[in-house]
């Protein structure tokens, strides 16, 4: 080939590598880039989600939700919905991983197992509570790419109000119960439930995102959503804190029929248990009811009429025994926990965990079976079809779900609601005993396989709302803390905390008012499946018209 062809061939191949040698290079510069800004957001929502931890491991800090939601909505709505969704995941699993560390020991003490098996069952219960982020992160994601309008954030935040509501979890939080470090903020609950509080949760922590949109200059129908969203998101804080502060301010918490309550907090697993709370309840004056914690008495049939007679205890009682005739000659009646069964002693047959309420003869005047059982401490689900689940976990007893909703009468005709253990988690459980005529709420808890005391005061946290949101005194008598009489706008009148011993007495109010949460239950989330529905139902439509 001549020398000129040569060069200009040369010449022709160098100018040709150009074009290629640069889109490679772009392409390595956007891979580079693209993993850099996916680790930022690793990173971010890692300290994110030990941020939101803090709230429910530490004091009551109501702007933590705030902040770690708005950045989890953030970083959902400038991710793809594939990505939104993993990221969710992870700021889900650090979030309650952390909070609820102290469950794996829990389970460890329940199954009496060391190890694997109770973190690997709380690994499966972490990533299943995850679920709500997940769903949540993927439609901020998905919707914002579709829909440049309110819709955007209205969608996500209906999702996030029905998973919340009927969701099956084990750690029943809730955004509401992260606002408990502001009272004003949570009054809104007796209204429609906790439903109300986490919309007001969700339209703050949308507000960095609804701001991005108002700033930027992509498209005029962004910006004019945003504006239109901030005004939402106003109103329904405005609303929010507006109500609270007329029900702080003005109505009259001393409404209502005036009793005194004497509250016992001692350990009934001990021995010394039984008599230190017949003494502690002897040195109170002028109580009309004590209350005792769970597990204070044995198992008794549901035959049993009066613990005055230890002979006659005995024939209709299960190991282990108990000293009855520390509840003949209390100077009022008492509410104390125990379990009961049905039937002949000798056979195995299921137990209810039950509260007795006993007059001051000892005489059982009335009992109530727990409605909702403790899932993996009572039951585990699927235990009947396949009894070698119950086995595994090494539950021991068999329980059985008590089915009504009754209050138990106490002497002059007045209705006690008791609820036992983790149905105080349970707004539901609460709501019908309420409706049935309640007028003071009653828990009685053992809370003696929570080891932890950062457990057992968010175990309190979870039962404050019922208070507010049913307007009723709320008195818990727990063996091991956190023993305290909660207001019906949800302070305390008194308080012990976790791993104390003592009793305390006060006044409580008996009331007979009635809330819309009473009336309606849970309203918001049920408008908030219509809300979905509809918007499926319109984007069908839209699809169809445009094929």
């Amino acid at each position: 080939m001549p020398k000129h062809q040569l060069e200009e061939s040369t010449a022709n191949r160098s100018a040709s590598d150009k074009p290629s040698d640069k889109l490679s290079s772009e392409s390595t510069s956007s891979t580079i880039q693209s993993v850099v800004v996916v680790f930022a957001k690793v990173i971010f929502l890692v300290l994110l989600g030990g941020f939101f931890s803090l709230d429910w491991t530490g004091a009551d800090g109501w702007w933590i939700t705030w902040i770690s939601m708005a950045g989890f909505l953030t970083v959902a709505a400038r991710s793809t919905p594939r990505g939104a969704a993993l990221y969710a995941l992870l700021f889900g699993a650090i979030s309650l991983g952390l909070s609820f560390s102290w469950a794996e020991q829990m389970l460890a003490y329940v199954m009496n197992q060391e190890g694997t098996n109770p973190r690997l069952v709380f690994s499966l219960l972490v990533a299943w509570e995850s679920l709500l982020f997940v769903i949540v992160g993927y439609s901020v994601a998905a919707t914002r790419q579709r829909h440049a309008t309110v819709t955007g954030m209205l969608i996500p935040i209906c999702l996030w109000i029905v998973l919340e509501a009927f969701l099956p979890r084990v750690f029943r939080w809730t955004l509401a119960h992260s606002q408990l470090g502001a009272l004003t903020l949570v009054q809104s609950i007796d209204l429609g439930g906790t439903s109300t509080v986490s919309l007001m949760v969700l339209s703050i922590a949308f507000l960095p995102t609804l701001i991005w949109d108002l700033l930027s200059p992509k498209t005029h129908l962004r910006r004019s959503a945003a504006r239109r969203g901030l005004a939402v998101c106003a109103c329904v804080f405005v609303a929010t804190l507006g109500y609270g502060v007329i029900c702080t301010s003005l109505l009259d918490q001393k409404a209502g029929t005036p009793i005194q309550i004497g509250v016992v907090q001692e350990d009934p697993s001990l021995r010394v248990g039984l008599p230190n709370m017949r003494e502690r309840s002897l040195a109170m004056k002028d109580v009309d009811l004590f209350i005792w914690p769970e597990s204070t008495l044995g198992v008794h049939s549901g035959d049993l009429t009066s613990f005055a007679d230890p002979d006659h205890v005995l024939e209709l009682s299960k190991p282990p025994m108990i000293n009855s005739e520390y509840l003949v000659g209390l100077p009022a009646s008492v509410i104390l926990g125990g379990r009961s069964f049905y039937g002949d002693r000798d056979t195995e047959t299921p137990v209810y965990q039950t509260a007795f309420l006993v007059d001051t003869n000892g005489e059982i005047v009335d009992r109530y079976h727990k409605r909702s059982l403790l899932p993996l401490g009572e039951y585990v689900p699927g235990e009947k079809t396949y009894p070698e689940l119950h086995d595994w976990f090494q539950l021991g007893e068999y329980f059985e779900p008590g089915t009504s909703d009754s209050p138990l009468t106490i002497p002059g005709g007045h209705k006690i609601g008791v609820i036992i253990c983790y149905e105080d988690t349970l707004a539901e459980v609460t709501r019908k005993t309420v409706a049935a005529g309640a007028e003071l709420l009653v828990c009685i808890i053992n809370d003696s396989a929570f080891e932890s005391p950062v457990a057992r005061r968010q175990h309190l946290k979870l039962a404050r709302l019922r208070a507010i949101e049913n307007r009723r005194y709320l008195v818990r008598s727990a063996g091991t803390g956190v023993s305290c009489i909660i207001n019906p706008w949800g302070s305390y009148d008194q308080y012990l905390d976790a791993d104390l011993t003592g009793a305390f007495q006060s006044e409580v109010y008996l009331r007979r008012d009635k809330t819309l949460y009473q009336m309606l239950g849970n309203w918001p989330a049920w408008v908030a499946i219509a809300v979905l529905v509809g918007a499926a139902w319109a984007n069908r439509r839209t699809s169809s018209k445009s094929t």
